[in-house]
């Protein structure tokens, strides 16, 4: 091929999620004399504003502007297919030689991929139960059935993929922008006297969206059995906080724990709190791979975890304990190992660990398995 290969890109979005952080940190790195690339988002997240200048980014015609979603309201009440006849066009203007669907959210689209007759190549992040049983059988078993390629985020979702009788898959981890985590020690010391967290407390960081799949509603146990002068600090924002989350604050206001700290989605500041954290908390019941616990790592932090899945793939001796799925007490006491020092934590060979992971050198595995593709 003398052009470059042209992939559509297919993503939920564009939201500050693993999947599509990950998604992210590729197509500002590719090679452009090998590739090119067109994204379509079904929301127009912040990472929508991200998109290198040669890659063209769409949302769903029910968004944007309220003239438009007025006309694609209307054009729908007349009975015109307009959600569809969109993504055909898009396909039809791009001409891709692929769909690349980005989680298994975007799995439908491989009906109207297979309609056209255009290859897919389908990254699946997840992991089951959880995040499976929101997506339909007939989708899944398609996508796994027609798509050419499937990549995914760690071993376990392969092994699950080859049962659902997929024929080509490949790992690869998601590639972490580790360039771009460069704290300012002023500031995260401005930030533990915010939360009036004194030199001598410890601090644990936890990230991602506050929901039971992330360990939410465990964390009135873990405040409890905590020793004094411990401080959670999640952050993480969820767009509509919904009743679990309310909860869970009124737990913890009722019990008077002052050291748990939720400070919300961080973009600018967001190293800046893992610089400040003394050690990082992975409470999630499933997670595929989990890209924070290498940005931690990276910057030299303890990690205590929950045997959720991917981060037995990440963890090397030195790096921090993980511990059975659910076992709170079991999880506490590895953060106390760690607090005491009884656990000797090795930063340095953390550190080279999350090397392994850094967008420079997965992005070229990236190329080198898509290479195959063509």
């Amino acid at each position: 091929m003398n052009r470059p290969f042209r992939l559509l890109f297919l993503t939920p979005s564009a939201g500050r999620t693993g999947s599509e952080m990950a998604l992210w940190n590729v197509l500002h790195r590719f090679d452009r004399s090998r590739f090119q690339a067109a994204v379509y988002c079904e929301r127009p997240g912040p990472l929508l504003r991200e998109l290198p200048p040669d890659v063209p980014g769409l949302t769903s015609p029910f968004q944007g502007s309220p003239s438009r979603r007025l006309w694609a309201k209307m054009r729908h009440g007349a009975g015109i297919r307009v959600y569809e006849r969109f993504i055909d066009d898009l396909s039809h203007s791009f001409r891709p030689d692929a769909w690349y669907i980005n989680t298994i959210n975007m799995a439908y689209h491989v009906h109207s991929a297979k309609r056209l007759g255009v290859p897919v190549v389908g990254h699946v992040h997840e992991i089951s139960h959880l995040l499976y049983q929101d997506v339909s059988a007939l989708d899944m078993g398609t996508l796994v059935q027609y798509a050419r390629l499937l990549l995914c985020g760690s071993g376990q979702v392969r092994d699950e993929l080859s049962v659902m009788g997929a024929n080509r898959v490949e790992v690869l981890y998601p590639p972490v922008d580790l360039a771009a985590l460069r704290p300012d020690p002023a500031r995260a010391q401005e930030l533990r006297r915010q939360w009036g967290i004194d030199d001598t407390d410890f601090v644990w960081l936890m990230s991602g969206t506050p929901i039971y799949r992330k360990g939410l509603d465990l964390i009135p146990a873990i405040a409890r059995l905590l020793p004094p002068r411990t401080h959670l600090i999640w952050t993480g924002g969820i767009a509509i906080p919904n009743a679990s989350f309310f909860l869970v604050q009124k737990q913890l206001e009722r019990e008077g724990r002052g050291n748990v700290h939720f400070v919300g989605a961080q973009t600018t500041d967001y190293a800046n709190y893992l610089a400040a954290a003394n050690g990082f908390v992975l409470t999630s019941r499933e997670e595929a791979f989990g890209m924070v616990n290498i940005e931690a790592a990276y910057l030299g932090k303890p990690i205590v975890a929950f045997d959720a899945g991917g981060v037995r793939e990440i963890m090397t001796p030195g790096m921090g304990i993980i511990v059975p799925l659910g076992h709170v007490p079991g999880l506490v006491e590895a953060m106390k190992a760690v607090m005491d020092g009884t656990y000797a934590f090795d930063p340095a060979a953390a550190r080279a660990r999350a090397l392994d992971f850094s967008s420079d050198r997965l992005v070229g595995e990236w190329e080198r398995i898509m290479s195959g593709f063509l």
